[in-house]
């Protein structure tokens, strides 16, 4: 039913070919975005995790010369 519908439409053709890469662009930065936001996540949850700070400092002999 699309194919029919799309086929009626009398828009010009430059504008026709432009919405369709608008729309592809959208496509794109949905995708982007999702990837942004999953990212996002995952560094608040690292973030949100306990940090161990404890470290070995190892013992130095000073000798007074």
């Amino acid at each position: 039913m699309k194919a029919l519908v799309g086929s009626w439409d009398n828009r010009p053709y430059r504008l026709l070919a432009e919405n369709a890469a608008l729309r592809a662009r959208v496509v794109d930065l949905e995708s982007a975005l999702r990837t942004s936001e999953e990212q996002n996540a995952v560094l608040r949850a690292a973030l949100d995790a306990p940090v161990s700070l404890e470290v070995e400092v190892p013992e130095v002999a000073l000798s007074a010369s």
